[in-house]
């Protein structure tokens, strides 16, 4: 049996022999580039999918604080209100 020292003391011989065969499978001369292949395509695939619901979870959250923090901002001026303004701040 294989020692570590820390948090986990002991790697049963099954994950080592897990991880060995995995290696095997994925390292094969006669097979290994196209499951290698395949294995990158869906880490891709897999990518692009957490990216979207990221940008679509941004989306959300942003509208949604928007609507809570535009219903506390004082009103804006009108356009004639911010003229005047100026025309008021000029004559100063």
């Amino acid at each position: 049996m294989i020692r570590f020292t820390g948090k986990h003391e002991r790697i049963p011989v099954v994950t080592w022999v897990a991880l060995g065969a995995g290696l095997m499978y994925l390292l094969d001369p006669a097979s290994g580039n196209r499951r290698r292949a395949r294995v990158r395509d869906k880490l891709i695939e897999l990518t692009d999918v957490v990216t979207r619901a990221a940008r679509r979870t941004k989306w959300d959250l942003t509208n949604r604080l928007d609507k809570i923090t535009g219903s506390f901002s004082p009103p804006q001026p009108t356009p004639s209100e911010q003229a005047e303004e100026v025309a008021r701040s000029i004559r100063e």
